[in-house]
């Protein structure tokens, strides 16, 4: 790196340990000065079902936020396997789960 350019270095840690970082880069680098940022995570809720496709179950994760269904798909393994088994190509597979759960979703809610 040349001399005096500028550098980002980025840490993720958790809060208990806050102080070696600091004391490692103000005594190892010549760093006069250190901007912290922290950040908060919003998650979204999630379930597992099962729903019969391929004349089988498969496990498919569905996100919820609000009470609304936002995400929904196909646990990838599952999907792998059934490709594999049936020669069909891995992404219609998932498409089709994932309509198949798109509808069972509809059918309990």
């Amino acid at each position: 790196m040349p001399i005096l350019a500028p550098a980002t270095l980025q840490l993720l840690k958790g809060i208990p340990c806050v102080h070696r970082p600091k004391d490692i880069l103000f005594q190892e680098t010549t760093t006069l000065g250190i901007r912290r940022s922290s950040f908060k995570r919003v998650i979204a809720g999630r379930t597992e079902i099962r729903v019969d496709a391929f004349r089988r179950p498969v496990r498919v994760k569905t996100g919820y936020w609000n009470g609304d269904i936002v995400n929904v798909h196909p646990e990838f393994e599952d999907c792998k396997q059934i490709a594999t088994e049936t020669n069909l190509p891995l992404l219609q597979v998932i498409q089709s789960v994932q309509l198949a759960a798109q509808e069972a979703l509809k059918t309990t809610a």
